[in-house]
């Protein structure tokens, strides 16, 4: 019900917020760098204060793809994530889905410890 309530809210002020690219394409880089949790507000402000209708499978991507998940930055991410959630319905979804194929994937032979962190950072924000 909260969530039902939180997409009605965004909704109805969708056109108030800015959507406008440079700062769209900021948020996309910072979460794909890694969401730590020194960035947790500025990542919080930025999801509540833009329209990102557009850019939802730039960031479901964004999430898959990052590799920097320490112990302690993994609540942040999870944070984010949820914020996205409550205002897109695909986004959850589609990043449970994504994180999900990270997870499952066999990394090639030469990129063994790579592959071992992006799943253990899939597996850590899949379980949060």
């Amino acid at each position: 019900a909260a969530v039902a309530e939180s997409r009605a809210a965004f909704e109805a002020n969708k056109k108030k917020l800015k959507s406008d690219l440079k700062r769209t394409t900021a948020l996309v880089k910072k979460v794909r760098a890694g969401m730590s949790e020194e960035q947790r507000g500025s990542l919080l402000q930025d999801v509540e204060g833009l329209n990102l209708t557009l850019y939802v499978s730039e960031l479901v991507a964004a999430v898959a793809e990052t590799r920097r998940h320490k112990d302690k930055d993994v609540s942040a991410a999870a944070a984010v994530c949820s914020a996205l959630h409550r205002r897109h319905e695909q986004f959850g979804r589609d990043v449970t889905r994504s994180l999900a194929e990270v997870f499952f994937s066999q990394p090639p032979v030469d990129d063994e410890d790579d592959g071992k962190k992006r799943r253990r950072a899939a597996m850590r924000l899949i379980v949060e």
